[in-house]
């Protein structure tokens, strides 16, 4: 079973189209203000030491549906010209640090799920069935 990690975006109050991203709701700030929340929130759950192949989903504060789903490792080594998803080149593939297995064992409770819960996500880097 795959390990699920759950962030919730909405919109900043600062700025029309920036987004913060939490783990969950209400969780941990992991980005506070992108127009690409799901890629930046990818980058930093790696830096936290999450492992890449942990599927990260995403869904709009208020929302139920899930919006976003990839793999941490693939969504980090993806940015956006706004219309087209381009390689990252600033992406770290591994840990700068030792991995903060107390925050992810905390993370955890509040923002995993397992992979059967999971619904009608958009997945990044799948094909459409054809």
């Amino acid at each position: 079973m795959s390990r699920i990690v759950a962030i919730v975006i909405r919109e900043t109050a600062m700025r029309r189209g920036q987004f913060e991203a939490r783990l969950g709701a209400g969780g941990r700030l992991l980005v506070a203000s992108s127009t690409t929340p799901f890629l930046d929130a990818a980058r930093a759950l790696l830096k936290l030491g999450y492992a890449p192949d942990t599927i990260l989903t995403m869904r709009h504060d208020g929302s139920t549906t899930e919006a976003l789903r990839a793999p941490i490792g693939k969504a980090a080594r993806l940015t956006t010209d706004g219309v087209y998803f381009r390689p990252f080149r600033d992406c770290v593939a591994t840990p700068e640090k030792p991995p903060d297995q107390a925050a992810i064992a905390s993370d955890a409770e509040a923002s995993v799920r397992p992979s059967a819960e999971a619904g009608g996500a958009a997945v990044l880097g799948a094909t459409a069935p054809g």
